[in-house]
C-alpha cells in the first residue's frame, strides 16, 4: 500500500479549496469513490435581492417626488424659470438620463398650412362624376305652357317622317306651311316633306346649342331594337318622360293612330320633354322608334290590368266542369246583348258609358298614384275623353270575347282585329255626346273628378263669391248715412 496522496477540489460558489487524501495502492485497485453532495451557496442571491430591494425603494422615492411635484404645479412661469440641471439634481434623477437639446420654436404669423398630400396607391385621383340622375326625374314634370315657337331646332331625322332624310330648318318650316285648313287636320299626309308652298321663309338664325343624344358608356347597343337605357342618363330621363305623354295621346286622342300621326307625336312628346326639363337635344330616328313603340305597349298594359277584372267585377268563374261553363256562356250571353257590359244597369240598360268597371279600368291604367299619367298630362285627360271610352269598350270586348266558350281562352292583341270594332264604339260615343253635349261633358267630368281623386288627388275647395244682390243692396243702405272721417261713427 502505497503512502496516501492528497488531491486539490476547488469550489467555484465557495472558491476555498478542500483537501481528499486518497489512499494509491499499485497492488490493490483503488477504493470507489464517495460523490459529494454540493449545494448552491446563498449569498449570491442574498446580494441580488438587497440591490432589488434597494433600487425599489429608490423608484418608490422618486414616484413620491414626482406625485409631489404635479400637486404643488411644479412648473413655474418663464419669469423664474430654473435650469434643467437644477431640476435634475433636486429629483435625484439618474445621471445617465440626460435631457433634450432646446429647439428654438418661432410663433407662425399667418394661418397657412401645408396641405397633405396622397402618396402611393392613394394618390391617383378618381375622376368627378357629374351626380346621377333617375330614369324618372322628368316623366312627372308638368306639361309646359304652349309657346308660338315650334322648337324647330329640336328636329332631327326622326321627325320627318317616313321617306325623308334630315331637312334643314327652313325646308321643316316649308312642310308646315300651307293653308290653315292644313294645319288644322288631325291626320297629316304621310310624307309630309313631299308638300309643297309657294312661299319659303329663311332660315334662323339658332339661337342655343342642341346637343345630340349619346349612348351610355359600356351599353349593349342594337341598333335594330334600341331602348331607353341603351343612352345617357339625362337622354333616357328625356326618353322616358315623352314616352309618357306619347302614351297619353294614344290613350286620349287615337288608340290606332296612322303612320303620319305617329311621327307627329314622337315630334311633340319630344319637345315638350326637352322644354319641361329645360333641356334641347335632338330627336333621332332611333329615339323616334322607341316612342312609337310605346303605342302598343300601352294598348298591352291596358289588357293586363281589364283581364283580371273578368273575374273580379263581371263574375266569371275559372274551371271546366259543365256548370262552371254553362254559368260563364249565360253571363257571356248577357254582357255582350247590346254592349251591356259598359253599362250602370246591364239589366236596364240604363247609365250609358257609366258602369263600375270603367271606373276600375280608368284608375288602373291611368290613375293609378298621383304620378300616373292621367294626372301628370290633365290637360289631355280633363274631362274623361270620348276616345278613351272607346279605347276601354273596344279591349273590354275583346277580353269577353275570351270567355265566349265558357272557360277562357287567351288571345293575341293585334290593333288590326280590333280596328273595326273600335270604330264602332267611336261612332256609337259620338252619337252618344251629340244627344245633349252638355250633360255628357258633365259625366265625362266627373268620371275624371272620381279618378284623381282615387288617385290620390286632392280637391281643392273653390271659394265663390259671398257679396250677393241682397247684401249689396243692404250695405249701400249702410253706407248711406255715414261720411267714414270720424272715429266715432266707428264707435257706434
Amino acid at each position: 500500500m502505497g503512502a496516501p496522496r492528497k488531491k486539490m477540489v476547488v469550489d467555484s460558489e465557495e472558491e476555498e479549496e478542500v483537501s481528499v487524501e486518497v489512499e494509491e495502492s499499485s497492488d490493490e485497485a483503488p477504493a470507489p469513490r464517495s460523490k459529494r453532495s454540493i449545494t448552491a451557496s446563498n449569498k449570491q442571491a442574498s446580494l441580488d435581492k438587497e440591490n432589488f430591494e434597494a433600487k425599489l425603494k429608490k423608484l418608490e422615492a422618486l414616484q413620491k417626488e414626482v406625485n409631489k411635484m404635479k400637486k404643488k404645479n411644479y412648473f413655474p412661469d418663464d419669469d423664474d424659470v430654473e435650469s434643467e440641471d437644477e431640476i435634475f439634481e433636486k429629483t435625484g434623477f439618474s445621471s445617465s438620463i440626460k435631457p433634450l437639446a432646446t429647439v428654438a420654436v418661432t410663433n407662425r404669423t399667418d394661418d397657412t398650412r401645408t396641405p397633405l398630400k396622397r402618396i402611393g396607391a392613394a394618390a391617383a385621383q378618381k375622376p368627378v362624376l357629374p351626380p346621377r340622375i333617375s330614369s324618372n326625374a322628368f316623366k312627372t314634370l308638368p306639361p309646359p305652357a304652349p309657346t308660338s315657337s315650334d322648337c324647330e331646332d329640336l328636329d332631327g331625322p326622326g321627325a320627318s317622317g317616313p321617306g325623308s332624310s334630315s331637312p334643314t330648318i327652313a325646308a321643316q318650316k316649308r312642310q308646315r306651311s300651307g293653308s290653315a285648313s292644313d294645319a288644322r287636320s288631325e291626320e297629316p299626309p304621310a310624307n309630309p316633306a313631299s308638300k309643297k308652298t309657294k312661299t319659303a321663309q329663311p332660315e334662323p338664325a339658332s339661337q342655343k346649342t342642341v346637343a345630340t343624344p349619346a349612348f351610355r358608356s359600356g351599353a349593349d347597343v342594337n341598333p335594330k331594337k334600341l331602348k331607353a337605357s341603351d343612352f345617357e342618363e339625362v337622354v333616357r330621363a328625356l326618353i322616358l318622360r315623352a314616352a309618357s305623354e306619347y302614351e297619353s295621346l294614344v290613350s286620349t286622342s287615337d288608340a290606332l293612330p296612322d303612320t303620319a300621326k305617329r311621327f307627329k307625336w314622337t315630334r311633340q312628346s319630344w319637345k315638350n320633354a326637352c322644354l319641361a326639363a329645360e333641356e334641347s337635344y335632338k330627336i333621332t330616328d332611333g329615339i323616334s322608334s322607341i316612342l312609337q313603340r310605346r303605342g302598343s305597349r300601352i294598348r298591352g298594359h291596358a289588357l293586363d290590368q281589364i283581364r283580371p277584372l273578368m273575374v273580379n267585377v263581371f263574375g266569371f268563374k275559372r274551371g271546366t266542369d259543365a256548370k262552371t261553363v254553362a254559368w260563364n256562356r249565360d253571363l257571356y250571353t248577357k254582357l255582350k246583348t247590346k254592349a251591356a257590359f259598359h253599362y250602370k244597369n246591364p239589366e236596364t240598360f240604363s247609365g250609358y258609358a257609366q258602369g263600375k268597371i270603367i271606373s276600375e279600368i280608368l284608375h288602373a291604367i291611368w290613375f293609378e298614384d298621383t304620378n300616373s299619367q292621367g294626372v301628370t298630362f290633365k290637360n289631355l285627360f280633363n274631362p274623361i275623353p270620348l276616345e278613351t271610352l272607346a279605347l276601354i269598350f273596344t279591349i273590354l270586348d275583346f277580353c269577353l270575347d275570351e270567355w265566349s266558350d265558357g272557360t277562357r281562352v287567351k288571345a293575341k292583341l293585334w290593333g288590326k282585329d280590333i280596328k273595326d270594332r273600335h270604330e264602332i264604339f267611336r261612332k256609337d260615343l259620338a252619337e252618344w255626346e251629340a244627344l245633349n253635349v252638355e250633360v255628357v261633358t258633365a259625366i265625362r267630368r266627373k268620371l275624371y273628378t272620381r279618378s284623381s281623386r282615387n288617385a290620390g288627388v286632392a280637391t281643392q275647395n273653390v271659394t265663390k263669391p259671398t257679396l250677393s244682390a241682397e247684401a249689396k243692396e243692404r250695405a249701400r243702405e249702410e253706407l248711406a248715412g255715414r261720411t267714414g272721417e270720424t272715429d266715432s261713427e266707428m264707435e257706434d
